[in-house]
Parts: structure tokens; C-alpha cells; sequence
């Protein structure tokens, strides 16, 4: 259960930089 509460956190964080950043993403 830990495991998918970091994963989800992960995703989050992840989404929230493309956002950010999108050009940073963007190769």
C-alpha cells in the first residue's frame, strides 16, 4: 500500500514539472 501511495505522489510530482516545464520535457 506504501508503495502505491509513493508511486501516486510520484506521478503527481511528475505532472506538476511537465506542467511547469513543458519545454524541459520536450526533447
Amino acid at each position: 500500500m506504501l508503495r502505491m501511495s509513493k508511486l501516486a505522489d510520484y506521478g503527481t510530482v511528475v505532472m506538476t514539472a511537465m506542467a511547469r516545464a513543458p519545454e524541459r520535457m520536450q526533447r
